[in-house]
């Protein structure tokens, strides 16, 4: 057995995924699995995953007909032989010392259950943007609700044995917010919990990403699912912010009336934002310009309010 299994779900990432498999395979700790999901691609993905097996034991790969990154996730979480478990962005990179000083950490602090670190967003050729905090190791029920984390499946250290003994799985019902309700789930079984502050991930940010240009009806399955989240209470702040992102989301469509936008968001509890009819009847009638700067003025609003 592993001491890690690392997941990386691959759809048609021809680009990026050989800098993913070389970041992987570089690194300085060496007792780990790497189980490369090939979600269907339709561009040479699957022969690129095939042709790094062949050079690696360590690696193994899966076929399957395209059925999303949750589906994809699932399957390497039911093949996973490690004792911990990451995910890996295929388009995404990370640090050479990322694993070594992961399974340190974990192996010197037994009690956490759960443990992310910062990362960074770059483009084709540079870094964009740091995302990093100072450190922090506190019991799961404080950090749920008092530390600022990212709701990603990467750059994230889970504990296989709890997510077998509660049986957490990506919900593959959704294409936006799926990773936070698992990240949700799974803290609310944790002991302790860390965020620590050195950058071991590299983020690429892809406009070509389907989390750019969500459906409709995308939006409104992430919008029932994280209303109806059994464990909402314990991330309150957390889940409203996403609803509040997401709601707007529905708020920049063309098509959407303002009666539905209503029926929509009238339940939802947004600190400075829920407003009247009348309100979100003038904020549709801006034009797509207006509608952004505006949603940046109420995001600012929505803490001081």
């Amino acid at each position: 057995m592993r001491t890690l299994s690392v997941i990386v779900p691959v759809y048609n990432c021809e680009r990026f995924l050989s800098q993913c498999v070389e970041s992987i395979l570089s690194q300085s700790f060496e007792d780990y699995e790497l189980l490369l999901i090939d979600d269907g691609s339709r561009d040479s993905s699957g022969r690129i995953c095939d042709d790094w097996a062949s050079n690696d034991e360590r690696i193994s790969v899966f076929h399957i007909a395209n059925s999303g990154v949750s589906y994809a996730r699932n399957l390497g979480l039911e093949s996973a032989k490690g004792k911990y478990i990451t995910f890996i962005d295929a388009d995404d990179y990370i640090c050479k010392d990322f694993f070594r000083k992961a399974m340190c950490f974990m192996e010197e602090n037994p009690e956490v259950d759960y443990v992310q670190y910062s990362f960074d967003r770059v483009d084709a050729e540079r870094v964009i943007v740091s995302e990093c905090s100072e450190s922090v190791v506190t019991a799961a029920n404080v950090f749920a609700k008092a530390v600022t984390f990212m709701g990603s499946a990467c750059f994230t250290i889970f504990k296989k044995e709890i997510i077998c003994t509660h049986s957490i799985r990506f919900d593959v019902s959704l294409k936006l917010g799926e990773d936070q309700l698992f990240v949700y789930e799974y803290i609310h079984f944790c002991r302790k919990c860390a965020k620590l502050a050195e950058i071991v991930y590299h983020y690429r940010s892809n406009p070509a990403s389907s989390t750019h240009t969500p459906y409709f009806k995308d939006i409104l399955d992430s919008i029932k699912a994280f209303k109806a989240f059994k464990y909402k209470n314990e991330f309150t702040g957390k889940i409203n912010e996403t609803l509040f992102s997401l709601f707007m989301q529905l708020v920049m469509s063309d098509d959407v009336s303002i009666d539905y936008l209503y029926s929509v968001g009238k339940d939802m509890d947004f600190t400075g934002v829920k407003r009247d009819r009348i309100m979100l009847k003038l904020f549709c009638m801006l034009d797509r310009f207006s509608r952004k700067f505006a949603i940046f003025i109420v995001r600012k609003l929505s803490y001081v309010i």
